[in-house]
């Protein structure tokens, strides 16, 4: 991912030191332990803090939101914090793929749409600058996550021609497309759609409880996450 970035780790939570030592055991990354931290470089890049108050410094500092996402935050903090773009293909597995300057920071598969969402939410507050592609081949998915995240700036990306690969490969091609930007959703979920996500929401719940159809409804919709729709 080119030249190797010095860390610093100024963490106290000896379990959270562990975790971090762990997602960032990489040639990439050559990672310094502080016991305090200097106002001023040395021989540092960058530094991790799980301090409640932040350490004044003239490095850039990261504070430990999500373990899985620190190697994206250095990447992302090594090429200057430029714009990301998150690349999205919907289906029974979804991919995830983020991108900085066509560059591959991070890609992960989801499990369900509520998953992808969730993933998406936590990358998308790393930049101020972020924008989502969503892959136009599973409408009821698509739909789904893109109305779960019109908060951020969304384009459906027509999927013709992004490859038959794993789904990260797939979520990737889509990163790099334009799409159409989405101002509004323009999907009606069809009874179908509606009684097969009712189903899902007995499975989840242990055979203990159907979520009406308005829910399943404002769930495709993006309006509610299933558990959401399960619990309140």
């Amino acid at each position: 991912m080119g030249e190797t970035l010095k860390v610093g780790l100024h963490i106290s939570d000896f379990g959270l030191l562990h975790q971090v030592v762990a997602a960032l055991e990489r040639n990439e990354f050559r990672l310094l332990p502080l016991d305090s931290v200097p106002a001023e470089s040395r021989g540092m890049d960058i530094i991790i803090s799980d301090a409640v108050q932040l350490p004044t410094t003239n490095l850039p500092v990261i504070s430990i939101d999500n373990v899985e996402l620190l190697p994206l935050q250095l990447r992302h903090v090594q090429r200057g914090r430029p714009p990301l773009v998150i690349g999205i293909d919907p289906g029974g597995t979804t991919g995830v793929a983020v991108l900085t300057q066509r560059r591959l920071l991070h890609s992960a598969e989801c499990v369900t749409p509520d998953e992808a969402v969730r993933l998406v939410r936590r990358v998308a507050r790393c930049s101020l600058d972020c924008t989502v592609r969503i892959g136009s081949g599973a409408s009821e998915t698509g739909s789904r996550i893109a109305g779960a995240l019109r908060h951020l700036r969304v384009e459906i990306v027509d999927e013709a021609r992004t490859g038959s690969g794993s789904h990260t490969a797939a979520a990737r091609a889509i990163a790099l497309r334009r799409g159409e930007r989405l101002h509004q959703l323009d999907y009606k979920p069809r009874n179908g759609e509606v009684a097969r996500l009712q189903a899902e929401s007995r499975l989840v719940s242990g055979g203990l409880r159907t979520i009406s159809r308005t829910r399943a409804r404002r769930v495709l919709l993006g309006e509610l996450t299933l558990e959401e729709a399960l619990h309140n």
